[in-house]
């Protein structure tokens, strides 16, 4: 409630919006990129996707999430295990999205 109050109807809709928006462009990364794969359509804010390089999806999620810029959590659609990332945050950018795009990509290229 006082959030509502905080930001107002507009303000809400900034922030829905915005979380929308950025699950899309992270979203159109993964489809171009040749190391992850999407799992699902982007829906709203989630984007499920799973890891195609030669390494463990669980590994690469708990050295991702230890680096400490982003966290996932682990999911299962249609059988296989992949990783989910949520857009909630009202503070996240577009310059965030970059972020983690470049800091997976590195870590695909380190191993």
């Amino acid at each position: 409630m006082f959030s509502l109050l905080a930001y107002g109807r507009e303000g809400y809709r900034y922030i829905v919006d915005n979380s929308i928006e950025l699950a899309q462009e992270f979203g159109n990364y993964i489809r171009k990129s040749s190391y992850f794969e999407l799992l699902a359509e982007v829906r709203l804010n989630i984007v499920c996707f799973k890891v195609t390089a030669a390494c463990d999806t669980a590994e690469f999620l708990q050295k991702l999430n230890k680096i400490g810029l982003v966290f996932m959590t682990p999911t299962t659609f249609n059988h296989e295990k992949g990783i989910r990332a949520a857009f909630v945050n009202w503070r996240t950018t577009i310059e965030d999205i970059k972020l983690v795009c470049s800091l997976i990509e590195n870590m695909i290229n380190i191993k």
